[in-house]
């Protein structure tokens, strides 16, 4: 069994994204728990598909004994495996609801205007991230109306991170994380998360998923 774990000279107990760790087969991937930064969106969002018990299962082309190198070669890991992941996922982000406060003390000079981001995170060639340009004027109804595209290769190991920034100050509002493997085509309700990395009470974002094959 092999675990992963933050440097011990890591003062400020920053994190590493353990999906790197988590493709290469890695049993245990330990982070720090007390920062609440984007490898921790992550980390809560790979369990959550199990009710949160600690444990998940390698995808089944992960445990064969061949063993190729399936971040270089997807499309043999996509012809193998029945169960695969892939294809063109498109993200219609039509707004949101109740977004909760920013950072306690935080100085505005005008009105907060929130502005959405998203990232796919998985092996290399799944790496991607798009902004809307698209502002919305409201923090109680936030409307952005953006489709984002995005390329999945390997989605058993990638993951899809939505942030809710204020335009020009750039302080987080509110984010979340998805595990690409549990989005399914149809309008989904994202619940989302405040600075501190807490569920934000009636606050979610209203989405649209559609799954697009790729010759």
């Amino acid at each position: 069994m092999a675990r992963i774990y933050p440097k011990g000279t890591r003062v400020e107990s920053t994190n590493f994204s353990p999906i790197t760790g988590w493709n290469m087969g890695c049993q245990l991937v330990a982070l720090n728990c007390q920062t609440l930064d984007e490898p921790m969106w992550i980390n809560q969002s790979k369990f959550e598909d199990n009710g949160g018990c600690g444990v998940v299962l390698k995808p089944l082309i992960m445990m064969e004994l061949d063993k190729f190198n399936f971040t270089e070669n997807p499309k043999y890991y996509q012809t193998r495996n029945p169960n695969s992941v892939h294809g063109t996922l498109i993200v219609h982000v039509i707004g949101a609801r109740m977004l909760p406060a920013p950072k306690t003390g935080t100085i505005f000079k005008t009105k907060p205007q929130p502005v959405i981001s998203l990232q796919m995170m998985g092996i290399l060639r799944d790496w991607t991230e798009h902004r809307s340009e698209n502002i919305s004027k409201s923090l109680c109804i936030p409307h952005w109306d953006h489709k984002f595209h995005f390329q999945v290769h390997f989605g058993q190991g990638a993951f899809l991170l939505f942030r809710i920034d204020c335009k020009k100050q750039g302080v987080r509002i509110a984010n979340a994380a998805v595990a690409v493997s549990t989005i399914r085509t149809g309008y989904r309700s994202v619940i989302l998360r405040n600075y501190l990395g807490n569920p934000a009470p009636f606050a979610s974002l209203l989405v649209h998923f559609t799954w697009r094959k790729d010759e």
